[in-house]
């Protein structure tokens, strides 16, 4: 029963991504017609969901202006096979899709990593592998990010035995006054440095459940001439992150010193 349970939820998180991809397609169609059609001024955002997750609102809430340290994120989803099921086998074609995990998943976390830290990375090294499926992307990727004051290692991979939804995750993230820790079973913890109180908040982890939230929102934000939930100004940040990260894996890890910002 638990297991039909898990299916039926599985089909069900598979039919709303489907909607909510249709919704951004739709609405993109209705927005650039619009604009041509009364001469409008776009803003163009980028798809960071984990931005509007209740998981990312309570850790930004929790930590404030208080400095991190250091940040690990590990994020494994499921086998390649799940996008050529879903019809994208093109995710599997660095030409096409850039690579593999490293951007299609990490990017979220570097970028959770410069929200939360308050400050670009300055050095990245990287090693990735394609060694379990054998295919042109990599299906595992390990990166580490250094800041001024802070380091943040960002873990991800196609190498998990399971179905649509369903990943081995957990974050961890400390400052000088908190120690925060979220887990694959949908669980944050917020342990207090000066007397090791632990608080447990129940919480979606995977960014998977917030992607119809993320569109809702953005069409929202864009109705009321507010900003983006993320612009392209993060997507920038974001992809120098990444394009460090595959110049570090190609050189065998190598450090890779990122430019200061113009």
């Amino acid at each position: 029963m638990a297991l039909d349970r898990r299916l039926v939820e599985r089909a069900v998180l598979r039919r709303k991504l489907s909607m909510a991809l249709l919704a951004v397609v739709v609405g993109m169609v209705i927005i650039v017609g619009a604009a041509m059609v009364f001469e409008w001024t776009l803003t163009a955002g980028t798809g960071f969901d984990f931005r509007v997750s209740d998981l990312y609102k309570k850790i930004r809430t929790v930590i404030g202006d208080d400095p991190v340290t250091h940040a690990s994120f590990r994020y494994i989803a499921g086998g390649p096979y799940r996008y050529r099921e879903a019809n994208c086998a093109w995710m599997l074609d660095p030409k096409l899709s850039g690579g593999g995990s490293t951007i299609n998943l990490s990017i979220h976390f570097m970028d959770m990593f410069r929200t939360f830290a308050g400050c670009r990375p300055h050095e990245v090294t990287s090693l990735m592998g394609n060694s379990t499926w054998n295919l042109p992307v990599e299906d595992y990727s390990s990166v580490v990010l250094r800041a001024p004051n802070s380091i943040c290692t960002i873990e991800t991979g196609y190498t998990y035995p399971a179905k649509l939804g369903v990943f081995d995750m957990r974050f961890s993230i400390r400052t000088s006054r908190y120690y925060l820790i979220a887990r694959s079973d949908d669980c944050l913890e917020v342990h207090r440095t000066c007397d090791a109180h632990v608080e447990t908040f129940s919480t979606p982890v995977s960014n998977a459940f917030w992607y119809p939230v993320f569109v809702t929102e953005s069409i929202d934000r864009f109705a009321k001439g507010q900003p983006p939930v993320a612009d392209l100004n993060a997507l920038v940040d974001a992809m120098e992150v990444v394009d460090a990260a595959y110049a570090s894996s190609r050189t065998g890890g190598a450090k890779v010193i990122l430019a200061d910002p113009h």
